[in-house]
């Protein structure tokens, strides 16, 4: 039994190195075009991942006491919602905004990012910012509602682009795309919408970007599947060193 699953787990390494090589080899046309669709729907899921965040955000402000008795009150700038705002954890490159209907901020958080829309909508509304300093950033606004009165509105903003006029150690391009690549298949995002490539929306409609999907190479398809190949194969070779060490340990336990 001991060498049965010895040998089962070495051909298990074996094959999946062949089978790996195999597929390697043969990459063609149609796998290119399989893979820069699957790069399109991946990079479509993550913006819409993103955005779902976001908007949970939002709704977990909106629905805190502080935030909805700052927009019942006279609209001023609220101590308790910029408490409540500031207690919270965020990312470096997200902002939070608390507006009222007639637009004034009574809490905010975070970076600052030009506001287009004003008044505030009463719905869920996506949209995409681009500023004087280069810098793209979704925006998610929330409704606060108050039974079925809108008393104002949450905008959730996040930077997903921007480009700095000098770069050095502590200064580099953002691109919120780069964590989005787990292909070797090349692909540029624009933020707002433009230029060549498929349109991606947010949950109200609003287009908010282009992908342009590249042709990736053939030996670039390879490689990833070669790869994929070693790191199962790596796991049998763990498997079967493990299967052979308890072997040995109870073989001089005896």
């Amino acid at each position: 039994m001991f060498w049965l699953v010895a040998v089962g787990l070495s051909a298990l390494c074996l094959a999946t190195l062949g089978v790996g090589a195999w597929r390697a080899a043969s990459v063609g046309p149609e796998d290119v075009e399989r893979a820069r669709a699957a790069t399109a729907t991946h990079v479509r899921g993550e913006l819409e991942a993103l955005v779902a965040r976001m908007r949970r955000d939002g709704e977990r402000i909106a629905a805190r006491p502080e935030v909805r008795a700052a927009l019942a009150g006279d609209t001023t700038v609220d101590a308790r919602a910029l408490a409540a705002l500031g207690g919270r954890r965020q990312g470096p490159r997200q902002s939070v905004e608390v507006v009222a209907p007639a637009g004034a901020i009574v809490a905010w958080d975070g970076p600052d990012v030009p506001r287009v829309v004003d008044p505030p909508p009463d719905s869920l509304r996506t949209q995409t910012i681009r500023d004087d300093a280069n810098r793209s950033a979704l925006a998610v606004w929330v409704p606060v509602t108050e039974g079925e009165r809108v008393i104002g509105a949450v905008r959730v903003a996040q930077v997903v682009q921007a480009a700095v006029p000098v770069r050095n150690r502590y200064l580099q391009d953002y691109d919120v795309a780069d964590a989005w690549r787990p292909t070797p298949v090349p692909f540029t995002i624009r933020f707002p919408a433009a230029g060549p490539g498929a349109t991606l929306s947010g949950p109200d409609g609003t287009e908010l970007a282009r992908v342009d999907v590249g042709v990736p190479s053939v030996s670039a398809l390879a490689a990833e599947r070669q790869d994929t190949a070693r790191s199962l194969a790596a796991v049998w070779a763990v498997l079967l060193l493990a299967w052979l060490v308890a072997g040995l340990g109870a073989w001089l336990a005896r």
